[in-house]
């Protein structure tokens, strides 16, 4: 088994997923050399696979679950994971693939055809990269306003035209997203024996309507400590789907406010020293003078990053 791609979901728009899907589906690697693992990852409606008489309609649908045709591949499987969490889902993934390579897609990411068998290339012609990834174009269900525009990165819509590679641990343009991730599976469990012993990397990653995150650097920063390289490479092609819901202030605010938390717990994780958002003199000060100079929207997300950051100490005690 050369690859395993998993997705991992939780409460998936059934029209995106089924896209996803149907792109895996056109994938020019054989099918008997990869192997399809869906992730329910707690959904309220329990997903579901159909086979082939289903699909032929034989047999309606239960109405309690969502169904995803998976008859058409000969290794798909659906498998539930009820602790919440984009990383236990991830974790549960990794500890039932067969694939040496991983790759991890999000309910959202339209893959190109050749995205598989240009992975195991770049596997066999770098064998100095541990993690990779690719460029992702936004297609967007109505079109973003201008504003939102230097905040398309952040909403992992960033496309390059050239390849970036690294084996530093800082961020850069060659840590991958976690969509559409490729990573040497021997890592991605070393990844996993590390986060099943921390419960603080356990917290990194969307949880339910939580937008924390840093869970993919997370995974980039192990592999680098294991003396491999990242990279991303531009003819790795992924289509982010990006439903109008996500262009809006109180979204953005909401998601940037996460990284600020999440970067915080990153470097706590890390023990690298981060000027805290509040609490003595000098951090006071530096929070309100780059406060005052900022925008409304980035005004908003500082504000909610700090608010956030004082209730989590909170419930820390």
């Amino acid at each position: 088994m050369k690859i395993s791609a998993i997705i991992c979901t939780h409460n998936p728009r059934p029209h995106y997923l089924r896209r996803v899907l149907e792109a895996l589906e056109r994938q020019t690697l054989a099918k008997a050399e990869w192997e399809l693992l869906l992730i329910d990852n707690a959904s309220t409606k329990p997903l579901r696979g159909r086979a082939a008489h289903e699909v032929l309609g034989e047999r309606p649908a239960d109405k309690d679950q969502t169904a995803f045709d998976l008859s058409w591949h000969p290794r798909g499987r659906i498998i539930r994971e009820d602790k919440v969490g984009l990383t236990h889902a991830r974790l549960r993934g990794i500890d039932e693939a067969r694939g040496e390579l991983i790759v991890f897609i999000d309910d959202d990411n339209v893959l190109a055809p050749d995205y598989f068998e240009r992975c195991l290339a770049i596997s066999a012609n770098w064998p100095q990269l541990g993690v990779w990834g690719g460029s992702v174009a936004g297609e967007f269900e109505v079109p973003p306003p201008e504003w939102i525009k230097r905040f398309l990165a952040g909403m992992v819509v960033y496309e390059i035209d050239r390849d970036y590679w690294s084996n530093m641990a800082v961020w850069s343009p060659a840590i991958p997203f976690g969509a559409g991730m490729c990573i040497r599976s021997s890592l991605a469990r070393i990844y996993a024996d590390g986060v099943k012993n921390d419960p603080m990397r356990q917290r990194l990653g969307r949880t339910g309507s939580a937008m924390t995150a840093s869970e993919d650097v997370d995974l980039a920063y192990t592999v680098i400590g294991e003396g491999f390289g990242t990279a991303r490479f531009k003819d790795l092609k992924i289509t982010h789907l990006i439903p109008k819901e996500r262009l809006t202030e109180d979204y953005v605010v909401r998601l940037f406010s996460g990284f600020e938390v999440s970067g915080f717990a990153m470097a706590k994780i890390r023990g690298e020293k981060r000027s805290p958002l509040y609490g003595d003199l000098r951090s006071e000060l530096r929070f309100w003078k780059k406060y005052l100079e900022s925008s409304s929207i980035d005004r908003k997300i500082m504000a909610a990053a700090r608010k956030q950051m004082k209730e989590m100490e909170k419930a820390e005690g």
